[in-house]
This record gives C-alpha cells, structure tokens and sequence, in this order.
C-alpha cells in the first residue's frame, strides 16, 4: 500500500464505494475528496445540442460526463501545482435507456421490474487527469460490463426496495449489498458494477506515470512500484 506523502490523489465524487476501492490501493490520508458542483441534466442537454453526438453512445455519454465533472473540479478548486485527479460516473443502461437513481419508492420499484430477467450494462467512464506545474496532461477511458437480473417475484422487488438500499444507487439496486441475490451473472468487471473499475483505472495510472517519465514524484504512482 503507497502513502503518497508528496502527490494528493483527488477523488471528485462523493460516493463511499468508490473512496472505499480507492483505500484498498492508497492510504485514506492520501486521498483527498474535493466534490464540485455539477448538473449532470444540464450538461447532458448541452451535449444534445452538439452536432453530430450520438446520445444513444452509453460509453461515449459516461466519457463526457466524467470530463464535464473534471472541468467542474478544475474550473471550482484551487488546486496543488502537482496532483493526480479522478472522476467517474457509472450509468445502468437497459435497450438504449439510462436508468438514473430512482426519484422516489414508485421509481424504485419501476426500474427493479423493467431489469427483472433482463441482461442490463453498466457503463462507467472515467477522466485522470494530472499536473507536474505547467505540464498537465488527461486522460479518459470507459468500461462496459453486462448484468443479468433473475426472474424477480414481485415480492421479492418489494423486499428489495423496502430496505432502502436502492434509493441512492444507479439502476435502483448496488450489487455489493442486498442486491446481490437479485443477480444471476455478470459478463465483464465486478468493480465496475461497484462504480469504479479499477483495472481501467490503473491502466490510465500507468499513462500518466509513463506521461511524467523519471519525474519522481510519479515514478510510484501505482502501488506496485
């Protein structure tokens, strides 16, 4: 496990699974969260408007979203001449659909009945981006993998939504917790599921480093080396 005593790593999200992966590689006191404020409905209206985008794109979408929130997280906080920086955001994508977090109980209960039986993706894209003083550099990826939901009773849905765990999730269910004995399969990064892949990650981690070359403070920056 690396302390980076010298480089902050700055998670732009406010999810406790992502801070909880990220602990698993890097000490917590080496991780700052630092949230900006980001319309994610507003952002993609904006990107509606951009000729030639294909809003059906689920990995192209997550990308732009991941980017925007790392614009926002420049664009709002002062930060240290040298950082590495990280955003994410993870889609449930069902026939072309995005299914968001549930509004209210009702929602819930609609989402965990449309994915009922029924293969889903979750699309996570994500933006590294870092800065050695005037040498900045950025990089985005994306990671699908393929969910497969067992014939639901409406029982077991009720079950599901009545103990509050999909109320803050995307898809209205978290695979780490009590929605687990709602999954048959997956097809593809577990982590991905959990809101960040971080295989993907290390591989934009490995970019940077390589960026950055025998710069010291990057030479270390995956917990292996």
């Amino acid at each position: 496990m690396r302390n980076f005593d010298q480089i902050p790593l700055i998670l732009a999200s406010a999810s406790p699974r992502r801070l909880d992966l990220l602990g698993r590689f890097w000490r917590q006191q080496a991780i700052y969260v630092m949230v900006p404020a980001f319309d994610e409905s507003r952002f993609e209206t904006e990107l509606d408007d951009v000729t030639g985008y294909d809003r059906e794109n689920g990995r192209l979408l997550a990308q732009s979203l991941a980017q925007g929130k790392m614009d926002a997280l420049l664009s709002q906080f002062s930060l240290p001449s040298e950082y590495v920086a990280l955003t994410a955001d993870t889609s449930v994508v069902l026939d072309n659909r995005v299914l968001g977090k549930p509004k209210d109980r009702r929602d819930a209960l609609n989402m965990l009945r449309l994915l009922s039986g029924r293969t889903h993706q979750v699309i996570t894209g994500l933006c590294v981006a870092a800065s050695s003083h005037e040498d900045k550099v950025c990089f985005t990826a994306s990671e699908v993998t393929h969910v497969l939901f067992a014939p639901l009773l409406d029982q077991q849905i009720q079950w599901y939504v009545d103990s509050g765990e999909p109320m803050d999730k995307a898809g209205a269910y978290a695979i780490q917790g009590l929605g687990a004995a709602l999954i048959r399969k997956i097809n593809g990064c577990y982590y991905n599921v959990m809101g960040l892949p971080v295989n993907r990650l290390m591989a934009l981690l490995q970019q940077v480093a390589g960026h950055f070359g025998s710069n010291p403070l990057f030479q270390h920056l995956l917990p292996w080396n």
